[in-house]
């Protein structure tokens, strides 16, 4: 709503003295105005609206509280939240969007033919590609997988190696704890029973949609910042083997291999990815 008029037009005419009720009037509209020089505030009773050319800001315009941008979808021609070429909204620490999860598939992996959807025979091994957010710091890695067939004594645990890989092939280990192979066991997590003090391995996991399922969690090392035009990043997966604690007893093939889930934080923008 625009400020109420002193005077129609075709009262202002040379002669005709101003009140001082009038002049009260254009000082209180004055001084409601936006103050384009020293900044001002305002809390108006109705929604701004600006029409026409609309407006143009160079400088930052800051959102706070309960205050947000909405594109009104209703009108005959759809609004647009439209960015220049090298724009894009970032996002302050504590924003939920700095933080990131990421779930692929276990397929497309470089195994030889030791995996196909699942693992071949005792000990196979194979390398699967990470998906990541270029920029953003790399916390952790959870793969989930099902041991098909239920078989005692345990065998020697799987092992996961995650690991960034640069442009002149040399690798570097991500996993905290790893030694110098870079592997580390599967490390069971309550419901998951110890695998050391059991008779049995196999289908004992969490129980979902009717199939146990085991979880490895590998934390990656700190401050990993994400660079994909430096590295590549992949998970190295070895079944399991035998025999476990020298039981002499071998591990078993068909264990299945999901996925992998990667998750990020201090995402500091939406650039594309």
């Amino acid at each position: 709503m625009t400020f109420q008029r002193v005077r129609r037009d075709d009262a202002w005419v040379d002669g005709r003295v101003v009140t001082g009720a009038e002049f009260a009037r254009i000082d209180a509209n004055l001084s409601a105005g936006i103050n384009g020089d020293d900044g001002s505030s305002h809390a108006p009773s109705s929604p701004v609206v600006v029409a026409g050319a609309g407006a143009m800001a160079t400088g930052v315009w800051v959102l706070s509280g309960t205050a947000s941008v909405i594109v009104d979808e209703s009108a005959a021609v759809p609004s647009q939240v439209v960015f220049g070429d090298s724009d894009y909204p970032t996002l302050l620490p504590g924003h939920p969007g700095r933080l990131r999860k990421l779930s692929m598939p276990l397929v497309g992996n470089l195994s030889n033919g030791d995996f196909d959807g699942s693992s071949r025979f005792p000990g196979a091994r194979a390398v699967f590609p990470l998906d990541v957010h270029h920029g953003a710091r790399f916390v952790s890695v959870t793969v989930a997988f099902e041991v098909t067939n239920a078989h005692g004594p345990v065998p020697d645990l799987p092992r996961f190696r995650v690991f960034a890989l640069d442009v002149r092939g040399v690798s570097t280990s991500l996993l905290v704890g790893a030694p110098p192979s870079g592997f580390l066991p599967y490390s069971p997590r309550p419901p998951d029973p110890a695998p050391g003090g059991k008779s049995t391995w196999g289908p004992d996991g969490y129980l979902e949609d009717g199939v146990f399922i085991h979880y490895f969690v590998g934390t990656i090392v700190p401050n990993i910042v994400v660079d994909v035009e430096r590295f590549t990043y992949w998970i190295d997966i070895i079944d399991e083997s035998g025999p476990y604690a020298n039981s002499g007893y071998p591990g078993l093939s068909g264990n299945a291999y999901f996925s992998a889930v990667t998750a990020f934080e201090d995402i500091a923008d939406l650039r594309p990815q």
